[in-house]
């Protein structure tokens, strides 16, 4: 028999062997490699397989390795189908990992794939391949219309996949050798993920990895340990691989804020930017400049300073106000007036710069008698924003801060949000960029084809001509 056959069947039934013959290195990690094994296996000899896990544990290493062992010992009748909620995560972490592994491989088997953007080939085989396709809601079909004797769907972050993609994608599995693989971060208590390990549990083959249980995670552990603590719900999905609890009242849950990350959107154009000012008055927080475009927040849309008194920080507003192009200026500057924030505020106005000025304890505007304060409508407005489909936060740090606080109600009946101070003694980090996100919803949206320049106080255009004459 030829080696390379003999090879092949050998490999066929033992992916395990696959990855040990072409990456001896990935053996090192024992820890990863003990779940990654177990997983392959799995794989396998089940057609239902399931794995919640935290993050850095190796689950897109694991999936490569799944994808190439399957076009290799399944051909020349192998199809994969590779879906996520986002194409971020297809094409940024699962095909350039793939990129990296293929890569690595030995010299002859490594020239027998083929990667596009958004397939991978062997090549020379007519219709083994794997293929890339983001699942959304609104599209739920593009999952649809794949057929081979050897079919496999792998489905990424699948807490997020919506459950008329998987009606799509249940419906493709006809074949009496098709499988299914579901991963990713446990993020909601609901959907056919959820679903997996409960209600369908004795239908799936299931796996929680831990990071506590990998070493190499050890970094990734401590930055969520600071960032949310070790009770939070951060911690339970991101580490430990264990759905969320919301027992403790977050204001805005992980599972929102996370796929207002990962959404694949277009920024309204509609409307003009608004700024939120949210100044230092602790000794550890930093003065944070969030700016939101109508239903967007760039990563280098939020900025903090700390350590600055009064005039420096009005001083950088400026700066920022002035390097920014007049299509991006924003349409109000919302500063909290609390404490040495009303200073700024003032010197701000007296700069010419469209400034608002609020006070976040009083009263809220609204008259359904629903919130303590200010504060807390408009914490819960930023939560109604993120609700909406069309919302996106590019900015990692500000997506950490905003699910910290929680809420609470009063003895009459109103929504409280937890202060900065009862926060910090509980060793919380102060959400200084969340509160300033949040103080955007005071300022409402202004049309695009509104005349930036007519809200200009007479200061502004006095300190110009100063400017300009000199």
């Amino acid at each position: 028999m030829n080696p390379a056959v003999e090879q092949l069947q050998r490999w066929h039934d033992h992916p395990d062997e696959f990855v040990a013959d072409i990456w001896p290195e990935v053996l090192l990690d024992r820890e990863k490699w003990a779940w990654q094994r177990k997983f392959l296996l799995d794989i396998a000899t089940e057609d239902r397989v399931a794995v919640r896990s935290g993050r850095t544990v190796g689950k897109t290493s694991a999936l490569v390795f799944v994808i190439l062992w399957w076009l290799l010992t399944r051909s020349p009748d192998a199809l994969i189908l590779v879906t996520a909620n986002s194409q971020d995560q297809l094409k940024d972490a699962n095909w350039r990992q793939c990129s990296k592994w293929v890569g690595k491989m030995p010299e002859g088997l490594r020239e027998a794939f083929e990667i596009t953007s958004d397939h991978i080939f062997l090549k020379g085989i007519d219709g083994c391949y794997a293929t890339a396709r983001t699942a959304s809601k609104e599209r739920p079909e593009v999952v649809q219309g794949l057929n081979a004797k050897y079919m496999l769907v792998l489905v990424d972050e699948a807490s997020g996949v919506d459950e008329i993609v998987f009606d799509h994608i249940v419906g493709s599995l006809g074949s009496i050798n098709a499988k299914m693989v579901l991963t990713g971060n446990p993020t909601r208590n609901s959907g056919f993920f959820y679903d997996a390990f409960h209600r369908m549990a004795g239908r799936f083959k299931s796996m929680r990895v831990n990071c506590e249980d990998v070493p190499s995670a050890s970094g990734h552990i401590e930055d969520i340990i600071v960032r949310h603590g070790k009770e939070s719900n951060a911690y339970r999905v991101h580490v430990l691989g264990e759905f969320p609890t919301y027992d403790d009242d977050t204001v805005m849950p992980l599972e929102l804020v996370e796929a207002a990350q990962k959404r694949d959107i277009e920024p309204i154009k509609t409307v003009m930017p608004v700024w939120g000012l949210d100044v230092a008055r602790f000794g550890n927080c930093k003065t944070a400049l969030v700016k939101r475009f109508g239903n967007w927040v760039p990563k280098d849309g939020v900025k903090t300073w700390s350590k600055r008194d009064t005039m420096e920080i009005a001083g950088i507003v400026m700066g920022e106000y002035e390097a920014t192009l007049i299509a991006d200026k924003p349409a109000i500057v919302m500063v909290d007036a609390i404490g040495i924030g009303a200073g700024v505020a003032d010197r701000l106005l007296e700069l010419g710069l469209p400034t608002g000025v609020i006070n976040v304890g009083e009263m809220p505007s609204g008259k359904d008698g629903r919130f303590l304060n200010l504060r807390a409508e408009l914490w819960w407005r930023a939560r109604e924003w993120l609700e909406q489909r069309t919302s996106k936060i590019d900015s990692p740090a500000l997506a950490g801060e905003l699910t910290l606080p929680t809420y609470s109600y009063t003895s009459n009946g109103k929504i409280r949000i937890e202060s900065k101070e009862d926060m910090m003694a509980r060793a919380i980090p102060s959400p200084d960029m969340a509160d300033a996100f949040v103080l955007t919803f005071a300022g409402a949206d202004r049309r695009k084809d509104h005349d930036l320049y007519e809200k200009r106080p007479p200061r502004y255009w006095a300190n110009k001509l100063t400017a300009w004459a000199a």
